[in-house]
């Protein structure tokens, strides 16, 4: 029997869930069990990496991260990091990045974005609580990953790459490419605690839009191969997308800095597959705290959840009766400059076109199953109502 330490208060007592003991009132392994998802607390060469180091040892990138600072005080910044998994990323640099590890320094550009909200871009040591990256500690990491990790076995360890990083500093590819945006509030106090001014930003593309290649016309792709431009490149791609859903070795890979050993997935020893939301509920209340307290990972999981629940909602509800082939054309049939009237016209919806309307009513029908969406806080607030009228 395989038991976490701090669950056991003596030699004959242990701490257990219901849903334990219930599987094994069932002669069954729980599925959240060690023996079957094998979780550990993450060693202290993990506990110590900076965000950079962590996108540099990891072997997939699922998200682009926004980092936004503020001054406070010297050597420390407020920062709110915004994520999200639906952006494309640069193909041309995460074909050469699964081949060897760490990645290279430049290629951290294309996942990660510095906001500096300010007078002026702070000097590099005041940034090094954020961005710091140390060669050193990035070499210990991917050592560790190597010898227990086993998606790392066949993955060379890059010494050209590993030349390229400070020893201890901030990169110069990262500190040059801060963008600044500036504010008329001198005060600090001020600034953090007052209204939040908006204000444009500029960011470099670094994905691509067109992947299929469509508003590439033929005489360039040919001016680009005799020339070998390698601006114009041709992905190779199908047309199902990756799992999300049922995909271990995706989060095995893109938080190797959580699962060290290459286990603790969302699949058991045995096969059995477990739901991401039980799977995010027992990280989430798991002894060791190194799991809630990554928040990238946290809203990541919640994000394809979010979806998963959504494309669920979605296909009960054109599975219904109600829903016939005269409402699929009538979404179908909706164009761009009728979306934007229904968006200026959001309170009156009876002006609007019937496809618009139909597509209206098919999205509340989704939305409301949906928790934390806008149309079951709707849905919500109603019933609230009607019971403090009732009462």
């Amino acid at each position: 029997m395989i038991l976490e330490s701090k669950g056991v208060l003596s030699n004959t007592a242990v701490l257990i869930c219901n849903k334990c003991k219930n599987f094994l009132h069932r002669r069954i392994l729980p599925p959240c069990s060690i023996a079957s998802m094998p979780l550990c607390s993450v060693p202290d060469c993990f506990k110590i990496l900076t965000l950079p180091e962590k996108l540099l040892i990891s072997l997939y990138r699922m998200k682009v991260i926004i980092l936004k600072l503020q001054p406070y005080k010297p050597g420390s910044h407020y920062a709110i990091k915004g994520n999200t998994i639906t952006f494309t990323q640069n193909i041309s640099s995460i074909t050469n990045m699964i081949n060897e590890v760490p990645a290279r320094m430049s290629s951290v550009n294309d996942t990660l974005k510095v906001i500096f909200v300010g007078r002026k871009i702070p000097k590099k040591n005041d940034l090094k609580n954020i961005l710091n990256v140390r060669r050193q500690v990035v070499i210990d990491a991917l050592k560790f990953l190597k010898e227990h990790h086993y998606m790392y076995n066949d993955i060379p360890l890059s010494r050209k790459n590993l030349r390229t990083l400070p020893h201890d500093d901030v990169p110069h590819e990262i500190y040059k490419c801060i963008t600044l945006c500036h504010k008329k509030d001198d005060d600090n106090e001020e600034m953090l605690n007052g209204p939040y001014v908006d204000a444009p930003v500029s960011l470099t593309h670094t994905g691509i839009v067109d992947v299929d290649g469509t508003q590439v016309s033929e005489d360039e792709k040919k001016c680009a191969a005799v020339n070998k431009d390698e601006h114009i490149i041709a992905v190779p791609h199908g047309c199902i997308p990756v799992n999300e859903y049922n995909n271990a070795e995706l989060w095995l890979g893109s938080y190797s800095h959580l699962f060290p050993f290459g286990t603790g997935g969302p699949t058991t020893l045995d096969g059995r597959k477990v739901t991401l939301k039980t799977y995010l509920q027992h990280l989430l209340n798991f002894c060791h705290h190194e799991y809630r307290k990554e928040m990238m990972f946290v809203m990541s999981m919640y994000n394809v959840i979010h979806k998963q629940e959504v494309a669920l909602q979605t296909a009960l509800t054109i599975r219904r009766p109600l829903f016939t082939q005269m409402h699929a054309d009538r979404i179908d049939s909706v164009k761009s400059q009728e979306l934007k009237q229904a968006l200026l016209k959001q309170k009156d919806i009876s002006q609007l076109s019937p496809q618009v309307q139909c597509l209206l009513k098919q999205l509340h029908a989704v939305g409301k199953r949906i928790p934390g969406s806008g149309y079951a806080k709707k849905s919500m607030r109603k019933e609230i109502h009607s019971q403090m009228v009732r009462f």
